[in-house]
């Protein structure tokens, strides 16, 4: 197994590591984490917001592969609760690949956006956000 990188940032009890997941998660020792809350790219093909002149596509968004590929690196690494915050879109994917990887979901929270504003001309802009809570089968 390889060593970690160095830290991107490391402070009083805090360290953060930059990079692919993919290639990060599998070097952690068993059980690093007490707990997992993660808001990956959701898999919609985002482009820009309102805000965003340049309309940048975000990395990764192609589409909702990434759950099915990062998932399974985390029963080994995580020993607690997980919050995975997701597009609604792709719930049907997010929950397959949740309980494929021997999870057991506890609950769905919902983020309600109250002030949320679109742009004109944009596609349906949901004005609410789900969150998956799961944790490991037995705890």
């Amino acid at each position: 197994m390889s060593k970690l990188p160095k830290p991107f940032y490391s402070k009083n009890g805090i360290v953060l590591f930059h990079g692919d997941c993919l290639e990060l998660l599998p070097l952690f020792p068993a059980k690093s984490f007490d707990m997992m809350f993660t808001d990956p790219p959701y898999g919609v093909g985002y482009v820009g917001g309102h805000n965003n002149r340049l309309r940048v596509k975000l990395a990764g968004d192609e589409n909702a592969d990434l759950y099915a590929r990062f998932l399974p690196l985390i029963p080994r690494i995580v020993d607690g609760p997980c919050y995975l915050w997701f597009a609604g879109a792709n719930a049907r994917g997010v929950y397959d690949a949740v309980e494929d990887c021997g999870f057991t979901i506890a609950n769905m929270l919902i983020w309600n956006k109250n002030a949320i504003a679109g742009a004109i001309n944009s596609c349906y802009i949901p004005k609410h956000e789900p969150c998956l809570f799961f944790k490991p089968k037995g705890s």
